[in-house]
């Protein structure tokens, strides 16, 4: 009885032994599935990463070309040494102003003196530009100068010196100088207050200094309006060539709903590969001047690229009135349209 007891549980041991192994068997056949349809998975994510990474390499940018003819830096230096000469001129009265008569063609035949040996000659628009860029940057200089000895000059204008003047002794644009001059005064005046707080000698003042001054209201909002045309001819001209991007305006509003204002707002951010005269660019700015390798506007361009380049990388700044050859942004391309 106890030989077929311990047959009997030996023959239970073995069969539970058997199933055990079978089910370890059946459990490890799971895993070595789960495992190749893990691999399966991977190797098909890895395959669209693949065929995206082919299809965006292989994709061609759109290209489009912009003709270029810069100005020489030489000629370009002659025509600053010209002009820096007249703003140091003490017999000048028209270092600011703008040139009208008999100062333009002054202007005009010193030009053509300027140009006599140029292989690219320099407008008369584009030294108009350059001339107004110089007299920004004497602006700026004149703002810092000032901000310390401007109580001593308040006191000559109230003491009857006129603004004109005034501006000429110390080589200063006038409507700037007034500005400073009446905020002595703590009174605020700007292209945007209304005009009509003024008495009547700041009012005279005011009308000298304009006629007097080529930076004048009248001058700033004529050339934003200008800039505002122009800008919207080049952006339309670009998207004649099939480009896709967004504009300014739409950038604006889509950073004005995600971080409460505008942040980088190039004139436009292109939405695929686009290559401009061979470089790839993936935004462009505009501006409606000459560019120039120096001075106010100059600086205020670099501020502006880095700020786009460093978000999106390389783009492209774009001059009206063209530019001058070394006016250089690192990893960006300089260009010009004037269509």
């Amino acid at each position: 009885m106890a030989g077929f007891l311990s047959q009997d549980l030996c023959a239970k041991s073995i069969i539970i032994h058997f199933e055990h192994k079978q089910a370890k068997y059946k459990l490890n056949r799971c895993v070595v599935k789960l495992k190749m349809l893990r691999y399966r998975r991977m190797d098909a994510v890895n395959t669209a990463i693949a065929t995206t990474a082919t299809t965006t390499t292989t994709t061609l940018p759109l290209h489009i070309t912009i003709p270029a003819d810069p100005i020489s830096p030489r000629v370009y230096a002659g025509l600053m040494a010209y002009i820096q000469k007249t703003m140091d001129c003490r017999d000048n009265p028209v270092i600011f102003a703008e040139l009208r008569n008999e100062s333009l063609e002054a202007f005009r035949v010193a030009l053509n003196n300027i140009n006599a040996k140029a292989t690219r000659p320099i407008s008369l628009e584009e030294a108009l530009s350059i001339r107004h860029a110089a007299i920004l940057t004497k602006s700026a200089q004149c703002e810092r100068r000032f901000d310390a000895g401007i109580t001593a000059i308040s006191k000559m204008y109230e003491s009857g010196h006129d603004i004109v003047s005034l501006s000429n002794i110390y080589r200063c644009p006038p409507v700037m100088l007034l500005e400073k001059i009446l905020a002595v005064k703590k009174v605020l005046l700007t292209e945007f207050t209304d005009h009509s707080i003024l008495n009547d000698r700041d009012s005279k003042s005011l009308a000298d200094a304009a006629l007097y001054d080529d930076n004048n209201y009248t001058n700033k909002k004529k050339r934003r309006t200008e800039a505002a045309e122009n800008e919207e001819k080049f952006v339309n001209w670009m998207r004649s060539t099939g480009a896709r991007f967004k504009t300014q305006e739409d950038l604006v509003e889509e950073q004005t709903e995600e971080f409460g204002g505008p942040v980088a707002t190039p004139d436009i951010l292109f939405m695929e590969a686009v290559s401009i005269n061979g470089v790839s660019v993936k935004w462009v700015e505009f501006k409606d001047y000459t560019g120039v390798p120096d001075g106010v506007l100059y600086k205020s361009n670099i501020r502006q690229v880095k700020k786009y380049t460093d978000k999106w990388g390389a783009g492209a700044i774009v001059y009206r009135q063209s530019f001058v050859s070394d006016t250089m942004f690192p990893r960006n391309i300089t260009l010009e349209w004037n269509y």
